[in-house]
């Protein structure tokens, strides 16, 4: 499976080491890192932006490429959003692709916390770092959500963690916390892209 992964403005400059390391483990994904101009470059099965400033991305991107990555979905492609790049399928925005129904609180500076997941009947402690949080998830499969939420912030007890959503003939997977920063989720990571990949 091909993954083209945005490098751009927007992102830490540790960012794509730290992608490039765990896909590494993973021959099975072949990787390219793009600029937001090239995101699409290749015939990709999937595109990624990871954590950064999603309203950088999106100017970095534009109104026509980002239609294009619009498009691109709804004919088949795989999205995935971490952090960031969830934000930037939100339906929150102005400047959000919209291709996931989810809308997240505007409030985004939540800080930067250890906070437990529970994915599929199991406890996970992930690291966040001002990750979406929702304020309606509806037409959503939630795989993973925060059973005690965000420290200092109530209203996201309970609420996704991890969401996949079909956006016509494609889908789309969102992250809110950093499963690929802790070596003890990385294998979590894992199962779920593959779980994204494998369902139709």
């Amino acid at each position: 499976m091909k993954i083209n992964i945005y490098n751009d403005k927007g992102l830490r400059k540790t960012t794509p080491k730290i992608w490039q390391e765990f896909f590494a483990n993973h021959p099975e994904f072949t990787i390219e890192f793009t600029e937001a101009e090239d995101i699409l470059r290749g015939h990709p099965d999937a595109i990624l932006f990871p954590g950064g400033s999603a309203s950088v991305f999106a100017r970095k991107l534009g109104k026509k490429r980002k239609k294009k990555i619009v498009k691109w979905v709804a004919e088949g492609g795989t999205y995935i959003g971490v952090c960031a790049g969830a934000y930037l399928a939100s339906q929150t925005y102005e400047w959000s692709l919209g291709i996931s129904p989810i809308i997240v609180s505007r409030n985004w500076r939540k800080g930067h916390h250890t906070v437990k997941i529970s994915l599929s009947g199991v406890d996970h402690y992930v690291d966040y770092f001002n990750g979406p949080t929702c304020e309606s998830w509806s037409d959503v499969e939630v795989l993973a959500s925060f059973p005690e939420g965000i420290p200092g912030f109530q209203s996201t007890i309970n609420t996704p963690a991890i969401i996949k959503n079909n956006w016509e003939s494609g889908k789309v997977f969102l992250v809110s916390p950093h499963l690929e920063k802790k070596k003890s989720t990385l294998d979590v990571l894992y199962d779920l892209l593959q779980k994204v990949i494998r369902d139709k």
